[in-house]
């Protein structure tokens, strides 16, 4: 067995472990989230085996950079343990050589990363928009029934006296899930309307009132000749996460995470000169994935110093560094995405975060290559070579 594929094997069993592990928990929290759907469909396994399915490729974008990080940092330890680097530096084989396999494996990883961010991701977001729309709609035809009090995703109470065709008489609506307060509508008629293009389901209601309670102290009534009211999924996340992972917009009928890398473009073409906001928010994703996928090769080169065992200067907090890495990494990146999207950056600084971790790797890299046992002696080797 050559040194390469030797290292390499030392790579990618910790790259398969941690994926599998950072990806369980990610999937955890996304089952929580789909229970609401799970129960009113009737607890069918297939539902949520095909959400599950769904949203793999979307929680493998995020957990391959991660568990690639990961894998690097044991993998190379796991070498230098073995007294592996100091018998390859003693036979005369450089230090860089270990780039080599670290960049094959990191290649091969922003390859899959791509693949799930440009393509699989987009579609399988799209596919489980579909899911619950129609998991949504299905339950609302099963238990809107006359003189029947309906409980809708433990949100509101739906009643209805009587039902003419498709439209229902003499209806009242209950909704206790105001962050503001409660409100009761009634209303002498109201058909229900699928949007099937913006994935929402609306009661069209006629000559009706609204009573509601902000405090026990105000009470307000309102009386309408129409209104449309919207019947919230109950998969309300969306409403906390900034407008880019939201259906806004006149003519936006697919989420931007339901966008192919090549729909956004197009997007990004067509609102260039009318619409800044909607354009800022088609770049901002376009650029983001971008740099999903070159965060294979910047967590790479960051945790492959981490893993060396250095005489010199050991440390036994390289691992806590990484996570601190990764939480420095992600703050920078997520204010960098929301002043951009605001106007107030530009695109180049959401690749920011990217050359922070190359530098750091790079200079640690470089102190281990030439044995300095600080940044204060690295700094003076610069100044030396640049007066030179």
């Amino acid at each position: 067995m050559t040194l390469f594929s030797y290292i390499i094997k030392e790579l990618i069993f910790p790259f398969i472990l941690a994926t599998g592990v950072i990806s369980s928990i990610l999937m955890m929290d996304q089952i929580y989230k789909f229970i609401p759907f799970f129960k009113a469909s009737g607890v069918e396994i297939k539902v949520l085996f095909l959400m599950v399915i769904f949203s793999m490729p979307t929680i493998l974008m995020i957990a391959s950079p991660i568990s690639l990080m990961i894998a690097v940092y044991v993998g190379i330890h796991r070498v230098s343990a073995d007294s592996e680097v100091i018998a390859m530096r003693a036979s005369g084989v450089s230090l860089a050589f270990l780039l080599k396999p670290v960049f094959s494996l990191s290649f091969l990883v922003s390859l899959f990363v791509l693949l799930q961010s440009f393509y699989l991701s987009p579609t399988g977001v799209s596919q489980l928009e579909d899911l619950k729309f129609n998991i949504l709609k299905n339950q609302t035809k099963i238990n809107l029934s006359v003189q029947k009090v309906t409980n809708f995703f433990d949100q509101k109470m739906i009643y209805i006296f009587d039902q003419q065709d498709d439209e229902y008489k003499d209806l009242f609506i209950t909704d206790w899930d105001q962050h503001e307060g409660s409100s009761v509508i009634e209303a002498k008629s109201g058909v229900i309307h699928f949007d099937e293009n913006n994935k929402k389901i609306f009661f069209i209601m006629e000559n009706g009132k609204i009573h509601s309670t902000q405090n026990p102290n105000r009470f307000r009534l309102v009386h309408f000749n129409r209104l449309q009211y919207d019947l919230a999924s109950p998969d309300t996340d969306k409403s906390r996460l900034p407008t880019r992972y939201q259906n806004s917009g006149e003519t936006k009928n697919k989420l931007d995470l339901e966008m192919t890398q090549g729909e956004l473009y197009e997007n990004i073409t067509r609102v260039k000169d009318s619409n800044k906001k909607a354009y800022l928010e088609y770049v901002d994703e376009f650029h983001g994935r971008i740099v999903t996928v070159l965060s294979c090769f910047s967590f790479a080169i960051f945790a492959l110093p981490m893993g060396i065992i250095d005489p010199r200067n050991p440390k036994t907090a390289k691992f806590v560094s990484m996570i601190v890495m990764m939480i420095i990494y992600y703050s920078i990146f997520s204010k960098a995405r929301s002043m951009f999207v605001d106007g107030k950056a530009y695109a180049i600084s959401l690749y920011f975060p990217l050359l922070l971790a190359i530098a750091i790797g790079y200079i640690n890299f470089y102190k281990i290559y030439h044995d300095l046992s600080s940044y204060r002696e690295w700094f003076l080797i610069k100044i030396r070579k640049n007066k030179n």
